[in-house]
C-alpha cells in the first residue's frame, strides 16, 4: 500500500465475504470477522483504506488453473462425477459471482478510481447445499451420493461464518453496473465443466 501510494498508483484490493457473519445480507458497515483469516483480511482493508484504495469484498466461484489446487466447485464436480460421499451445508450461505464477472468489476473499479469498500457479489444468496444441487442439476449429475446436512454435522478445526450474503447496491451505485442473479452465475459455472 506504502509503495503504491508513493508512485501515485490506485490500489484494488481485493478481500473476502468471511468478514460477515449474517444474517445477511451484509452492508460493508457490518463486518464480523469470527477468526484468524478475516480478522487479518479485515486488518488488510485497513491498511489498503489508508492509501485510498478500493477494497472489493468478494467471493468467485470457478474452475482452478492452479495446478494441484482444487476450487470448492471441482470439489463438488469431482465427487459428483466420482460417486464419492461428499457433505454439504444447508445452513451456511454465500453469494459468489463467477470469476469471469469478478474480473470485468476489477475492469469497472479500475476504470471509476472510486476509493472505498464495496460489497461485490450475485445479487441473492444460496446455502453451499443449494449451490451444489443447482450445480449438479445443470451438469445432469447423480446427486445420490450428495448428504446435505448442518455445519455442526461435520467436525470443525476452525470457526467458519454462516451467513456471508452480501448487499452489493453500494457497488451498484458507485460502478453503475448491475450485478447479475446467482443462479445465472452458476450457469456460467456449470458451462465450464460442461466445455471441459
Amino acid at each position: 500500500a506504502a509503495a503504491v501510494a508513493q508512485r501515485g498508483i490506485h490500489l484494488i484490493h481485493l478481500s473476502s465475504d468471511h468478514l460477515y457473519d449474517g444474517p445477511g445480507p451484509s452492508k460493508e458497515d457490518m463486518a464480523r470477522p469470527v477468526n484468524v483469516y478475516a480478522r487479518t483480511k479485515f486488518e488488510g482493508e485497513s491498511a489498503a483504506l489508508a492509501v485510498g484504495a478500493t477494497v472489493l469484498r468478494t467471493n468467485f466461484v470457478g474452475r482452478s488453473v492452479v495446478p494441484g489446487r482444487r476450487s470448492l466447485s471441482d470439489w463438488m464436480v469431482g465427487c459428483l462425477r466420482t460417486g464419492v460421499p461428499f457433505t454439504v451445508f444447508r445452513d451456511v450461505f454465500f453469494s459468489p459471482l463467477h470469476v469471469s464477472t469478478v474480473c470485468h468489476c476489477i475492469e469497472q473499479a479500475v476504470v471509476s478510481n472510486c476509493g472505498g469498500i464495496f460489497n461485490l457479489g450475485a445479487r441473492g444468496g444460496v446455502s453451499k447445499a443449494e449451490f451444489a444441487v443447482i450445480l449438479a442439476d445443470l451438469l445432469g449429475a447423480d446427486r445420490s451420493r450428495m448428504v446435505v446436512g448442518d455445519y455442526f454435522d461435520v467436525a470443525q478445526a476452525v470457526v467458519r461464518p454462516r451467513d456471508m450474503t452480501m448487499a452489493v447496491e453500494k457497488f451498484e451505485a458507485a460502478f453503475g453496473f448491475t450485478l447479475p442473479e446467482i443462479g445465472g452465475e452458476i450457469e456460467l459455472l456449470a458451462d465450464q465443466y460442461r466445455m471441459g
